[in-house]
C-alpha cells in the first residue's frame, strides 16, 4: 500500500466555510475522515505530518468565531472524527533533510506558500508516493510538478465532482493514486 500525505484542507474543509463549496465536497471530505470511501482506503496509507497538524491547529484558532459558534455537540463530533482519523494515519515529524528539501522548494518558487513548502518537502523526505490536496496553485505549479516528479511524488487532486458517488470516487480520481 502506498503512502500519501494528506493536505490540510482536506481536514478542514467538512467543518468550516472554505474554498470549495459544492455540497458533495464536504460531503466527501467527511466520508474520507470518517473512512468510508473504500476503494480509496484500499489504496492508499494516509499519512499526517506535524506541518498539517499545527496548520489544522491554525486555521481552527483563526476561524474560531466559526468553531465556537458550533453547536457544542458539532463541535464534539468534529474533534472525534478528526481524532479518529489521527488515530488511523502514520504521524510524521520533521528532520533535517525536510528542512532542507522545503528550503529547495521556497528558492524555486517565491509564490509557495511556507507551509505548502513544508508539506512538500515532508511527503518526498518520508517517502510518500502521493500528496493529496485542492490546491490550484500547487497542482499547476510547473517547477513544483518537475521536482515532485524527480521524486517520484504524485500530485492528486482531491476535486469532487457534483454529483459524484462518495463512496466511489471517480475513475480520474482513483487513476491518479
Amino acid at each position: 500500500m502506498e503512502k500519501a500525505l494528506i493536505d490540510t484542507s482536506i481536514l478542514i474543509e467538512p467543518f468550516t466555510p472554505w474554498k470549495n463549496n459544492e455540497p458533495n465536497y464536504k460531503l466527501a471530505s467527511l466520508s474520507l475522515l470518517r473512512g468510508r470511501l473504500h476503494t480509496f482506503r484500499k489504496s492508499i496509507a494516509p499519512v499526517i505530518s506535524i506541518g498539517v497538524m499545527g496548520e489544522f491547529n491554525l486555521i481552527v484558532n483563526r476561524k474560531e468565531t466559526i468553531i465556537k459558534g458550533m453547536n457544542v455537540e458539532k463541535r464534539d463530533q468534529m474533534t472525534r472524527i478528526i481524532q479518529s482519523f489521527f488515530n488511523n494515519c502514520e504521524m510524521v515529524g520533521l528532520s533535517k533533510g525536510t528542512i532542507e528539501m522545503c528550503n529547495k522548494i521556497l528558492s524555486l518558487d517565491k509564490r509557495i506558500d511556507p507551509l505548502d513548502a513544508l508539506h512538500l518537502s515532508t511527503a518526498i523526505n518520508e517517502n510518500c508516493r502521493n500528496i493529496i490536496l485542492i490546491d490550484q496553485t500547487i497542482l499547476e505549479n510547473i517547477k513544483i510538478k518537475n521536482l515532485c516528479k524527480e521524486n517520484e511524488l504524485n500530485l492528486i487532486n482531491f476535486g469532487i465532482k457534483k454529483n459524484m458517488d462518495i463512496k466511489r470516487p471517480n475513475k480520474d480520481f482513483l487513476s491518479q493514486v
